[in-house]
């Protein structure tokens, strides 16, 4: 019984050291009012990207992660792939019609990002393309395109970045 008691308290004392070295984010209470209702955000002060703290911080977590995950890696790296090879790396959607052009987006291999393309008169005709986001991408870390449309004549297209 002795020691089963001494190895719930090993036990604990991994546990609880395990969750101290774990960071935890400084609680600073930032008043918010929008249309009259006032509510408390404690975190607010992570909004601040440019102050050394918040990137401390974050470091910290991220170190964290690591080493919560350490074991996990490989199994990560092969789950990623194995995914990856089950989606097909050239794809095109389902072109739509409207008026005379065919609209779509396809991907190519090895490109991250989506190409919006369209067609005059029928899908045999030469291809137009309107945004190729890869171009876009370029020099970025990340880039997302939303909303994209063409105007109802067709001559002029929008997109949000």
């Amino acid at each position: 019984m002795r020691a089963l008691k001494i190895i719930f308290i090993g036990v604990m004392m991994m546990a609880l050291t395990h969750c101290a070295r774990q960071p935890r984010a400084a609680k600073q209470p930032h008043k918010l009012t929008i249309h009259g209702d006032t509510r408390i955000d404690n975190y607010y002060w992570l909004r601040e990207r440019d102050n050394p703290r918040v990137t401390k911080y974050l470091e910290a977590e991220n170190a964290y992660r690591e080493r919560v995950m350490r074991r996990t890696k490989d199994f990560e790296s092969g789950l990623f792939e194995e995914m990856k090879s089950r989606i097909k790396q050239d794809d095109a959607s389902v072109p739509v019609k409207r008026d005379d052009y065919w609209y779509y987006v396809r991907f190519e291999e090895g490109a991250e990002y989506p190409i919006f393309c369209r067609k005059k008169g029928s899908l045999q005709d030469k291809e137009e393309v309107l945004l190729d986001v890869n171009d876009l991408a370029k020099g970025h870390d990340f880039c997302r395109v939303r909303g994209f449309k063409t105007s109802p004549d067709h001559r002029i297209v929008s997109f949000a970045v």
